[in-house]
């Protein structure tokens, strides 16, 4: 029955259809390619938005980790999640409890805290928090500065991690 329709088709609707079909299927591949590179793209500039994010809360708290002011990381904590996006951000020092917090979504933070995020509804940025290099504001002096031209592995560190902060 196709047969017979497709053999009473002129040469001309022969080539019209099978040149329509192979410009659907391009078009249809071309797509398909494109939805998976915006999703990679979209994937990419949410996880270096929260590394931005992180790395923002880590120099504005350095001060609040050196000295273990939770008052006022609880503040810089706080005033970070008035963006609507993110679902929780939290301070840690040395040990594995966090010494500040702000929580927007709990779910999405007892998921962080067993280690089991779903990457499709949260995106984690985490930043380390280092101590400034300088040894006197005031005078301008840093350890760079006064320390011997060493480079190598026994070369001081410039920076030392105080504790680190978590933006979901």
């Amino acid at each position: 029955m196709v047969r017979q329709w497709y053999s009473t088709l002129s040469m001309r609707t022969k080539i019209t259809g099978i040149s329509l079909g192979i410009t659907v299927l391009s078009a249809a591949l071309v797509a398909t390619i494109s939805l998976f590179q915006i999703r990679s793209h979209i994937a990419a500039e949410e996880h270096r938005s929260a590394d931005s994010l992180a790395m923002s809360i880590a120099r504005a708290s350095e001060l609040e980790l050196t000295v273990g002011d939770q008052k006022e990381l609880s503040r810089i904590t706080a005033s970070f999640l008035r963006d609507d996006s993110v679902l929780f951000i939290a301070c840690f020092g040395k040990g594995k409890q966090p010494m500040a917090s702000a929580i927007r979504d709990e779910q999405a933070w007892e998921q962080y805290r067993k280690g089991m995020v779903d990457s499709r509804l949260c995106v984690i940025g985490e930043q380390q928090v280092e101590a400034s290099i300088a040894k006197d504001e005031f005078a301008g002096e840093t350890e760079m500065e006064t320390s011997s031209p060493v480079s190598g592995a026994g070369a001081p560190d410039a920076t030392k991690s105080i504790g680190r902060v978590v933006v979901g």
